[in-house]
């Protein structure tokens, strides 16, 4: 006799739509956040955002996506678009 098994898939640890995962999306308090870097170091993906003209600080923030797509808010991160000079 045979038996029959059933292999259930393992679900993804965040969801996903096409590839897409929403808990990777960027937002800041400024009403416009734009992707200044990614970058690969590390074993780890890096992405910092910046506001337009923000030289004193901001919202945004430094981000390290790990390779389990867990998404981690740098406390080192000051946000800001410093001027140049």
């Amino acid at each position: 006799m045979f038996a029959i098994t059933t292999v259930k898939a393992q679900q993804p640890a965040y969801p996903q739509f096409s590839g897409i995962y929403p808990h990777l999306a960027f937002y800041n308090n400024e009403g416009e956040c734009g992707t200044g870097a990614v970058v690969p170091w590390a074993n780890r993906i890096w992405v910092v955002t910046y506001g337009p003209h923000l030289p004193f600080g901001s919202s945004d923030k430094l981000y390290e996506i790990t390779p389990d797509l867990k998404l981690i808010i740098r406390p080192e991160s000051k946000g800001g678009t410093p001027p140049t000079e």
